[in-house]
């Protein structure tokens, strides 16, 4: 009796560690690819559906309205997917390039559908306070271009918020 129940040990062993074993022998040459599967990496680098990586938006352009103190800010955005993406929200800070001065704040003007593979225009709203005002006439003064660029992104895509820390610069007409 008491073989039977080490034999019944044994066999418990066995069967844990046995597949354990097993994945680590089919893995000994790239131990990274048994931790992170390689459809994850793909997917992280934005090749899993697409064939290559997701290019960032394009800057096309800022219109100031300068009686109303903002700015509209307008990207260009390609969907790479098959399917179609929804845009809830964009937001992020506009800084002054050259004294990392705060400029305002920019948002979404409104929520965006981009079928999969077109390319769609994004706006996004963004308002000047006194401050920047007195910024762009003491530290700019003459200048008819402001060099800036857009940072701390939060993007609420198809149920996925994205944060960047990546700069875009733009530059923003000042008359």
């Amino acid at each position: 009796m008491r073989v039977l129940g080490v034999f019944f040990v044994l066999l418990n062993i066995i069967t844990l560690v046995g597949p354990v074993l097993g994945v680590v022998l089919a893995y000994q040459d790239n131990l990274k690819d048994m931790v992170i599967p390689p459809q994850v990496e793909s997917m992280m680098s934005g090749s899993l559906f697409t064939g290559g990586k997701i290019e960032l938006p394009r800057f096309v352009g800022a219109t100031p309205d300068l009686a109303g103190r903002t700015i509209t800010l307008v990207f260009e955005f390609t969907n790479p997917f098959t399917y179609d993406l929804m845009v809830k929200s964009i937001s992020a800070d506009v800084e002054c390039s050259l004294h990392g001065f705060t400029l305002g704040h920019a948002s979404l003007i409104e929520p965006t559908n981009i079928p999969a593979g077109a390319t769609v225009e994004l706006s996004m709203y963004c308002d000047w306070t006194q401050k920047t005002v007195d910024h762009s006439h003491t530290e700019h003064t003459g200048a008819t271009r402001l060099d800036a660029k857009v940072v701390n992104i939060t993007i609420e895509v198809s149920g996925i918020t994205i944060q960047s820390d990546q700069a875009y610069p733009i530059d923003i007409p000042t008359s």
